[in-house]
């Protein structure tokens, strides 16, 4: 099966306050033939594009509780693994929601990259597997059909 320019482009949202904590990782990222769209805020990142595969989130965007932000963009895009970014004392709160959560360091736009790449790989995969049941679902209506008249 083909893939279409859509499927093989690697989309990633990335929403962080702070444009100096942004401009790494997404220079790491586009480096790695990501497209990155950026945001700053909650309403900024829920205008983003269905296509993203991966949402990276700071810490205080996300919120004290760790679910509003995580739940909102499920929301949107139910499939979406959110990894979120902070110090520890801000990664060490409840983001169970979450895909995995990263500490800010010197490291932060490597480990950002590595789970970022294993994200993009798990969100093909389901969204590959929900055209595949959309695909046999069809499938077995037609063959239901031809039984049914037969």
């Amino acid at each position: 099966m083909a893939m279409s320019a859509n499927e093989t482009a690697r989309h990633l949202l990335l929403v962080d306050p702070r444009v100096d904590r942004r401009s790494p990782m997404r220079a790491q990222l586009l480096a790695d033939g990501w497209e990155v769209f950026e945001a700053v805020d909650r309403q900024e990142a829920l205008q983003c594009p269905r296509s993203i595969s991966v949402a990276v989130c700071a810490a205080e965007v996300v919120g004290a509780s760790g679910s509003d932000m995580i739940e909102a963009l499920l929301a949107e895009v139910p499939e979406l693994p959110v990894i979120v970014v902070g110090a520890v004392a801000e990664t060490s709160q409840d983001h169970s929601r979450a895909f995995d959560v990263v500490p800010r360091g010197p490291d932060a736009a490597l480990a950002v990259r590595s789970s970022a790449i294993r994200a993009d790989r798990r969100t093909r995969i389901l969204r590959r597997n929900a055209r595949l049941r959309t695909l046999l679902d069809l499938v077995n209506c037609e063959l239901a059909e031809r039984r049914d008249s037969a």
